[in-house]
């Protein structure tokens, strides 16, 4: 009998000195667990491949700049992408050493030579927008009717961060070259 008494005691603890006699029972003081029904959730899937290839043609003056083609592959029927992002900051933070940046005017933190952003090829397809800043690692390009198959191409002078003293973020040095060892693990992020 007094392991009862402990386990009606333990109870009350738990459940406050309540009685729960069924007509008298009062439910202002309890928690009644209710059930509401959502809506159905669907995954979408969709086998979809988009990718860019990049070249640095080495010219070490930076006389010819540097070419982008970007394409993609699947998604369910009338997939397009909308907005292509690339970002030569490897960890999303301040300049740091083998960072890309995007040289578009003379002056300011690129070596040598510059080439702003250059739309060569867009067939069927429109480029509604982008936005570079010169000397920024984010190059920001808006599309339109942009499908399976089809490619974009562009050219713009990538340079490379070799050195950011971080006491004095203004003593940078930059390499004109920023050749494809160097310019993996940059973001591209695309959206559908």
């Amino acid at each position: 009998m007094g392991l009862l008494h402990k386990i009606s005691r333990l109870g009350q603890g738990w459940f406050g000195n309540r009685r729960f006699d069924p007509p008298h029972v009062s439910t202002s003081g309890l928690r009644i667990c209710r059930f509401e029904e959502i809506e159905s959730r669907c995954m979408m899937a969709a086998d979809l491949h988009v990718g860019a290839s990049y070249y640095e043609p080495a010219s070490g003056l930076d006389a010819v700049p540097n070419v982008f083609q970007v394409e993609f592959q699947g998604g369910a029927a009338g997939t397009q992408m909308t907005h292509l992002q690339i970002n030569g900051s490897k960890d999303g933070g301040p300049l740091t050493f083998n960072d890309a940046i995007f040289d578009t005017a003379a002056g300011g933190l690129g070596a040598y030579g510059f080439s702003p952003l250059n739309i060569v090829s867009h067939d069927g397809f429109q480029v509604t927008g982008s936005h570079v800043v010169d000397g920024g690692t984010a190059l920001d390009i808006d599309l339109s009717g942009f499908q399976a198959g089809m490619k974009l191409i562009f050219t713009i002078d990538v340079d490379q961060i070799l050195f950011v003293d971080p006491p004095d973020p203004g003593d940078v040095e930059v390499d004109a070259v920023d050749e494809g060892a160097e310019f993996q693990r940059s973001h591209f992020i695309a959206d559908f």
